[in-house]
């Protein structure tokens, strides 16, 4: 199977790369598996588009959010003493 598009996986996104991941590796175990029927199986892998996801200000600003509501317990587990 010929892969065109170089997966690339990006930290502050890693739920997001893992289900894409998946439903990869789903198609391609249900390519392998239903060629014996003659079922052929497609993955359409967009380029990138500009979404709230690909916004770096925006998700600098959506993290800084979410560490200021963080108790200070979990701050410190991150090595951040408060």
């Amino acid at each position: 199977m010929l892969r065109v598009l170089q997966e690339v996986a990006t930290p502050g996104v890693t739920a997001y790369c893992i289900s894409k991941y998946g439903v990869e590796a789903f198609s391609d175990s249900l390519h392998i598996e239903m060629r014996h029927f003659g079922v052929t199986f497609l993955i359409i892998e967009p380029s990138n588009f500009k979404t709230y996801i690909t916004s770096a200000d925006e998700n600098v600003q959506h993290l800084d959010q979410l560490w200021k509501n963080l108790d200070v317990d979990t701050k410190e587990c991150h090595g951040i003493k408060i």
